[in-house]
């Protein structure tokens, strides 16, 4: 211990010094005033560790409202979705490009569907486009299950019709269909 308070002891080799002293005589060691709240800093440290993580958590149990309502689990129902019967038609003046078809639900989840993905292939199954068309936030529609749902979407951009083209179409993003949804 301390004889008064001019000395103290070395926290490194336990000898007693004086209280100014930077480095210790008897062991070289460099003295800190910051000694004592090495353990008080871990505590911190891990409280704050501990705060982000369950933060972290929450946020992705109970994600808050984001400009694409998407749910992080669509990708593992994808195949639950089913397009069928695609037709690709070139209307009106400007020669827009439009994609109709149908969408069946065999999974036991209601989806409100949102952006499609539509591959072109040429004759040899090699990739000529791809395009995500999105339905705008009116047009959203769920598809409950065991039920079809007819769509009609504008094409980005003009298809070339000459080639001998093969779609492949399917659901890229939905949300789940029971939730509350705000398309403004």
């Amino acid at each position: 211990m301390a004889e008064n308070e001019s000395t103290k002891v070395c926290p490194f080799c336990a000898e007693t010094i004086t209280v100014a002293a930077k480095i210790c005589p008897c062991c070289g060691s460099r003295q800190r005033h910051v000694g004592f709240l090495k353990g008080e800093l871990a505590a911190v440290l891990m409280l704050i560790g501990f705060i982000l993580g369950l933060s972290a958590l929450f946020s992705w149990l109970f994600p808050g409202k984001t400009d694409k309502p998407y749910s992080p689990h669509f990708p593992l129902h994808r195949p639950e979705l089913a397009v069928v019967r695609t037709l690709l038609e070139s209307v009106g003046e400007k020669q827009e490009m439009w994609l109709s078809g149908c969408i069946t639900n065999t999974g036991r989840q209601s989806w409100r569907v949102h952006e499609l993905e539509v591959r072109m292939l040429d004759s040899h199954g090699n990739m000529v486009d791809a395009q995500h068309p999105e339905f705008r936030k009116w047009d959203a529609f769920v598809i409950e299950p065991g039920h079809d749902h007819a769509f009609r979407v504008e094409l980005n951009k003009r298809v070339n019709t000459n080639l001998n083209v093969t779609l492949l179409v399917r659901v890229q993003n939905a949300s789940d269909g029971k939730e509350r949804y705000d398309p403004d």
